[in-house]
């Protein structure tokens, strides 16, 4: 008998971000631990056959989607052949036909999937967060560090996805540059993180160049330990919200 496939798809599209993409890689590090066959995969398309495609080819037994896009529509044809289908989500959106929701926001209502999904199992809180071993593993030493003085300096971690359209570095940027107008120069070492596609790249090297202590990292391997190392993460509320948190 051939074995199953899981395939995990996920909303890759400039305009969506990152953090689809990133929380199924960690699902799928998982899985694979468990001696799943996985498939991961992004969307960069605005119509959803790749998806569909991708499920229709080889023996696909369960799709993982989190995808913002999908519709009941979608939902149903990749249910075709006896397929399961579980969907990662931060609220309802809409009507859909999962067999299994997962939504890891911190107050969950289920009541507001009943209308939405009614035939789907919930997996609700933030005990269900799709965050990976290599931030969890450092929160001990992480809450460890918090009890310490900061002996007058503090390390910033500053990380708004790997896309920020919105400018949001270019925002905590300009606040630690106000920080050293008021004296703070020699207290804060900056770690800026960015994405290989950051829009803002240039800007934001040119903003770094003129602080006193401040570095810009374009897709660090090493992002878990710095975040770990960090006094205060400044972010946005996507999916790196919960790296931070741990």
């Amino acid at each position: 008998m051939t074995e199953s496939v899981v395939l995990l798809a996920a909303d890759a599209r400039p305009q969506s971000g990152g953090g689809h993409l990133a929380r199924l890689r960690t699902l799928a590090e998982a899985l694979e631990a468990h001696g799943a066959t996985v498939r991961l995969m992004g969307r960069d398309a605005d119509d959803f056959s790749q998806v569909a495609e991708a499920a229709e080819a080889g023996d696909v037994g369960l799709v993982v989607l989190d995808d913002y896009g999908a519709t009941i529509e979608d939902d149903l044809r990749l249910k075709q052949k006896g397929r399961r289908l579980a969907a990662v989500c931060d609220g309802p959106t809409g009507q859909r036909a999962p067999d299994l929701i997962l939504d890891a926001a911190p107050r969950p209502h289920p009541a507001a999937y009943t209308d939405k999904a009614p035939n789907a199992k919930l997996l609700l809180g933030p005990q269900w967060a799709l965050v990976g071993e290599r931030y969890t593993r450092r929160r001990s030493a992480s809450l460890a560090r918090r009890s310490n003085d900061l002996n007058g300096r503090a390390r910033v971690a500053i990380s708004f996805g790997l896309v920020d359209r919105p400018g949001g570095a270019l925002m905590a940027l300009e606040a630690v540059r106000m920080l050293e107008k008021e004296g703070w120069s020699d207290r804060l070492t900056v770690d800026l993180v960015i994405g290989p596609h950051c829009p803002h790249a240039e800007r934001l090297q040119r903003v770094a160049q003129g602080l006193a202590n401040a570095s810009v990292l374009t897709d660090p391997p090493d992002l878990a330990e710095r975040l770990a190392a960090a006094d205060l993460a400044i972010g946005h509320c996507g999916v790196s919200s919960w790296e931070r948190a741990v």
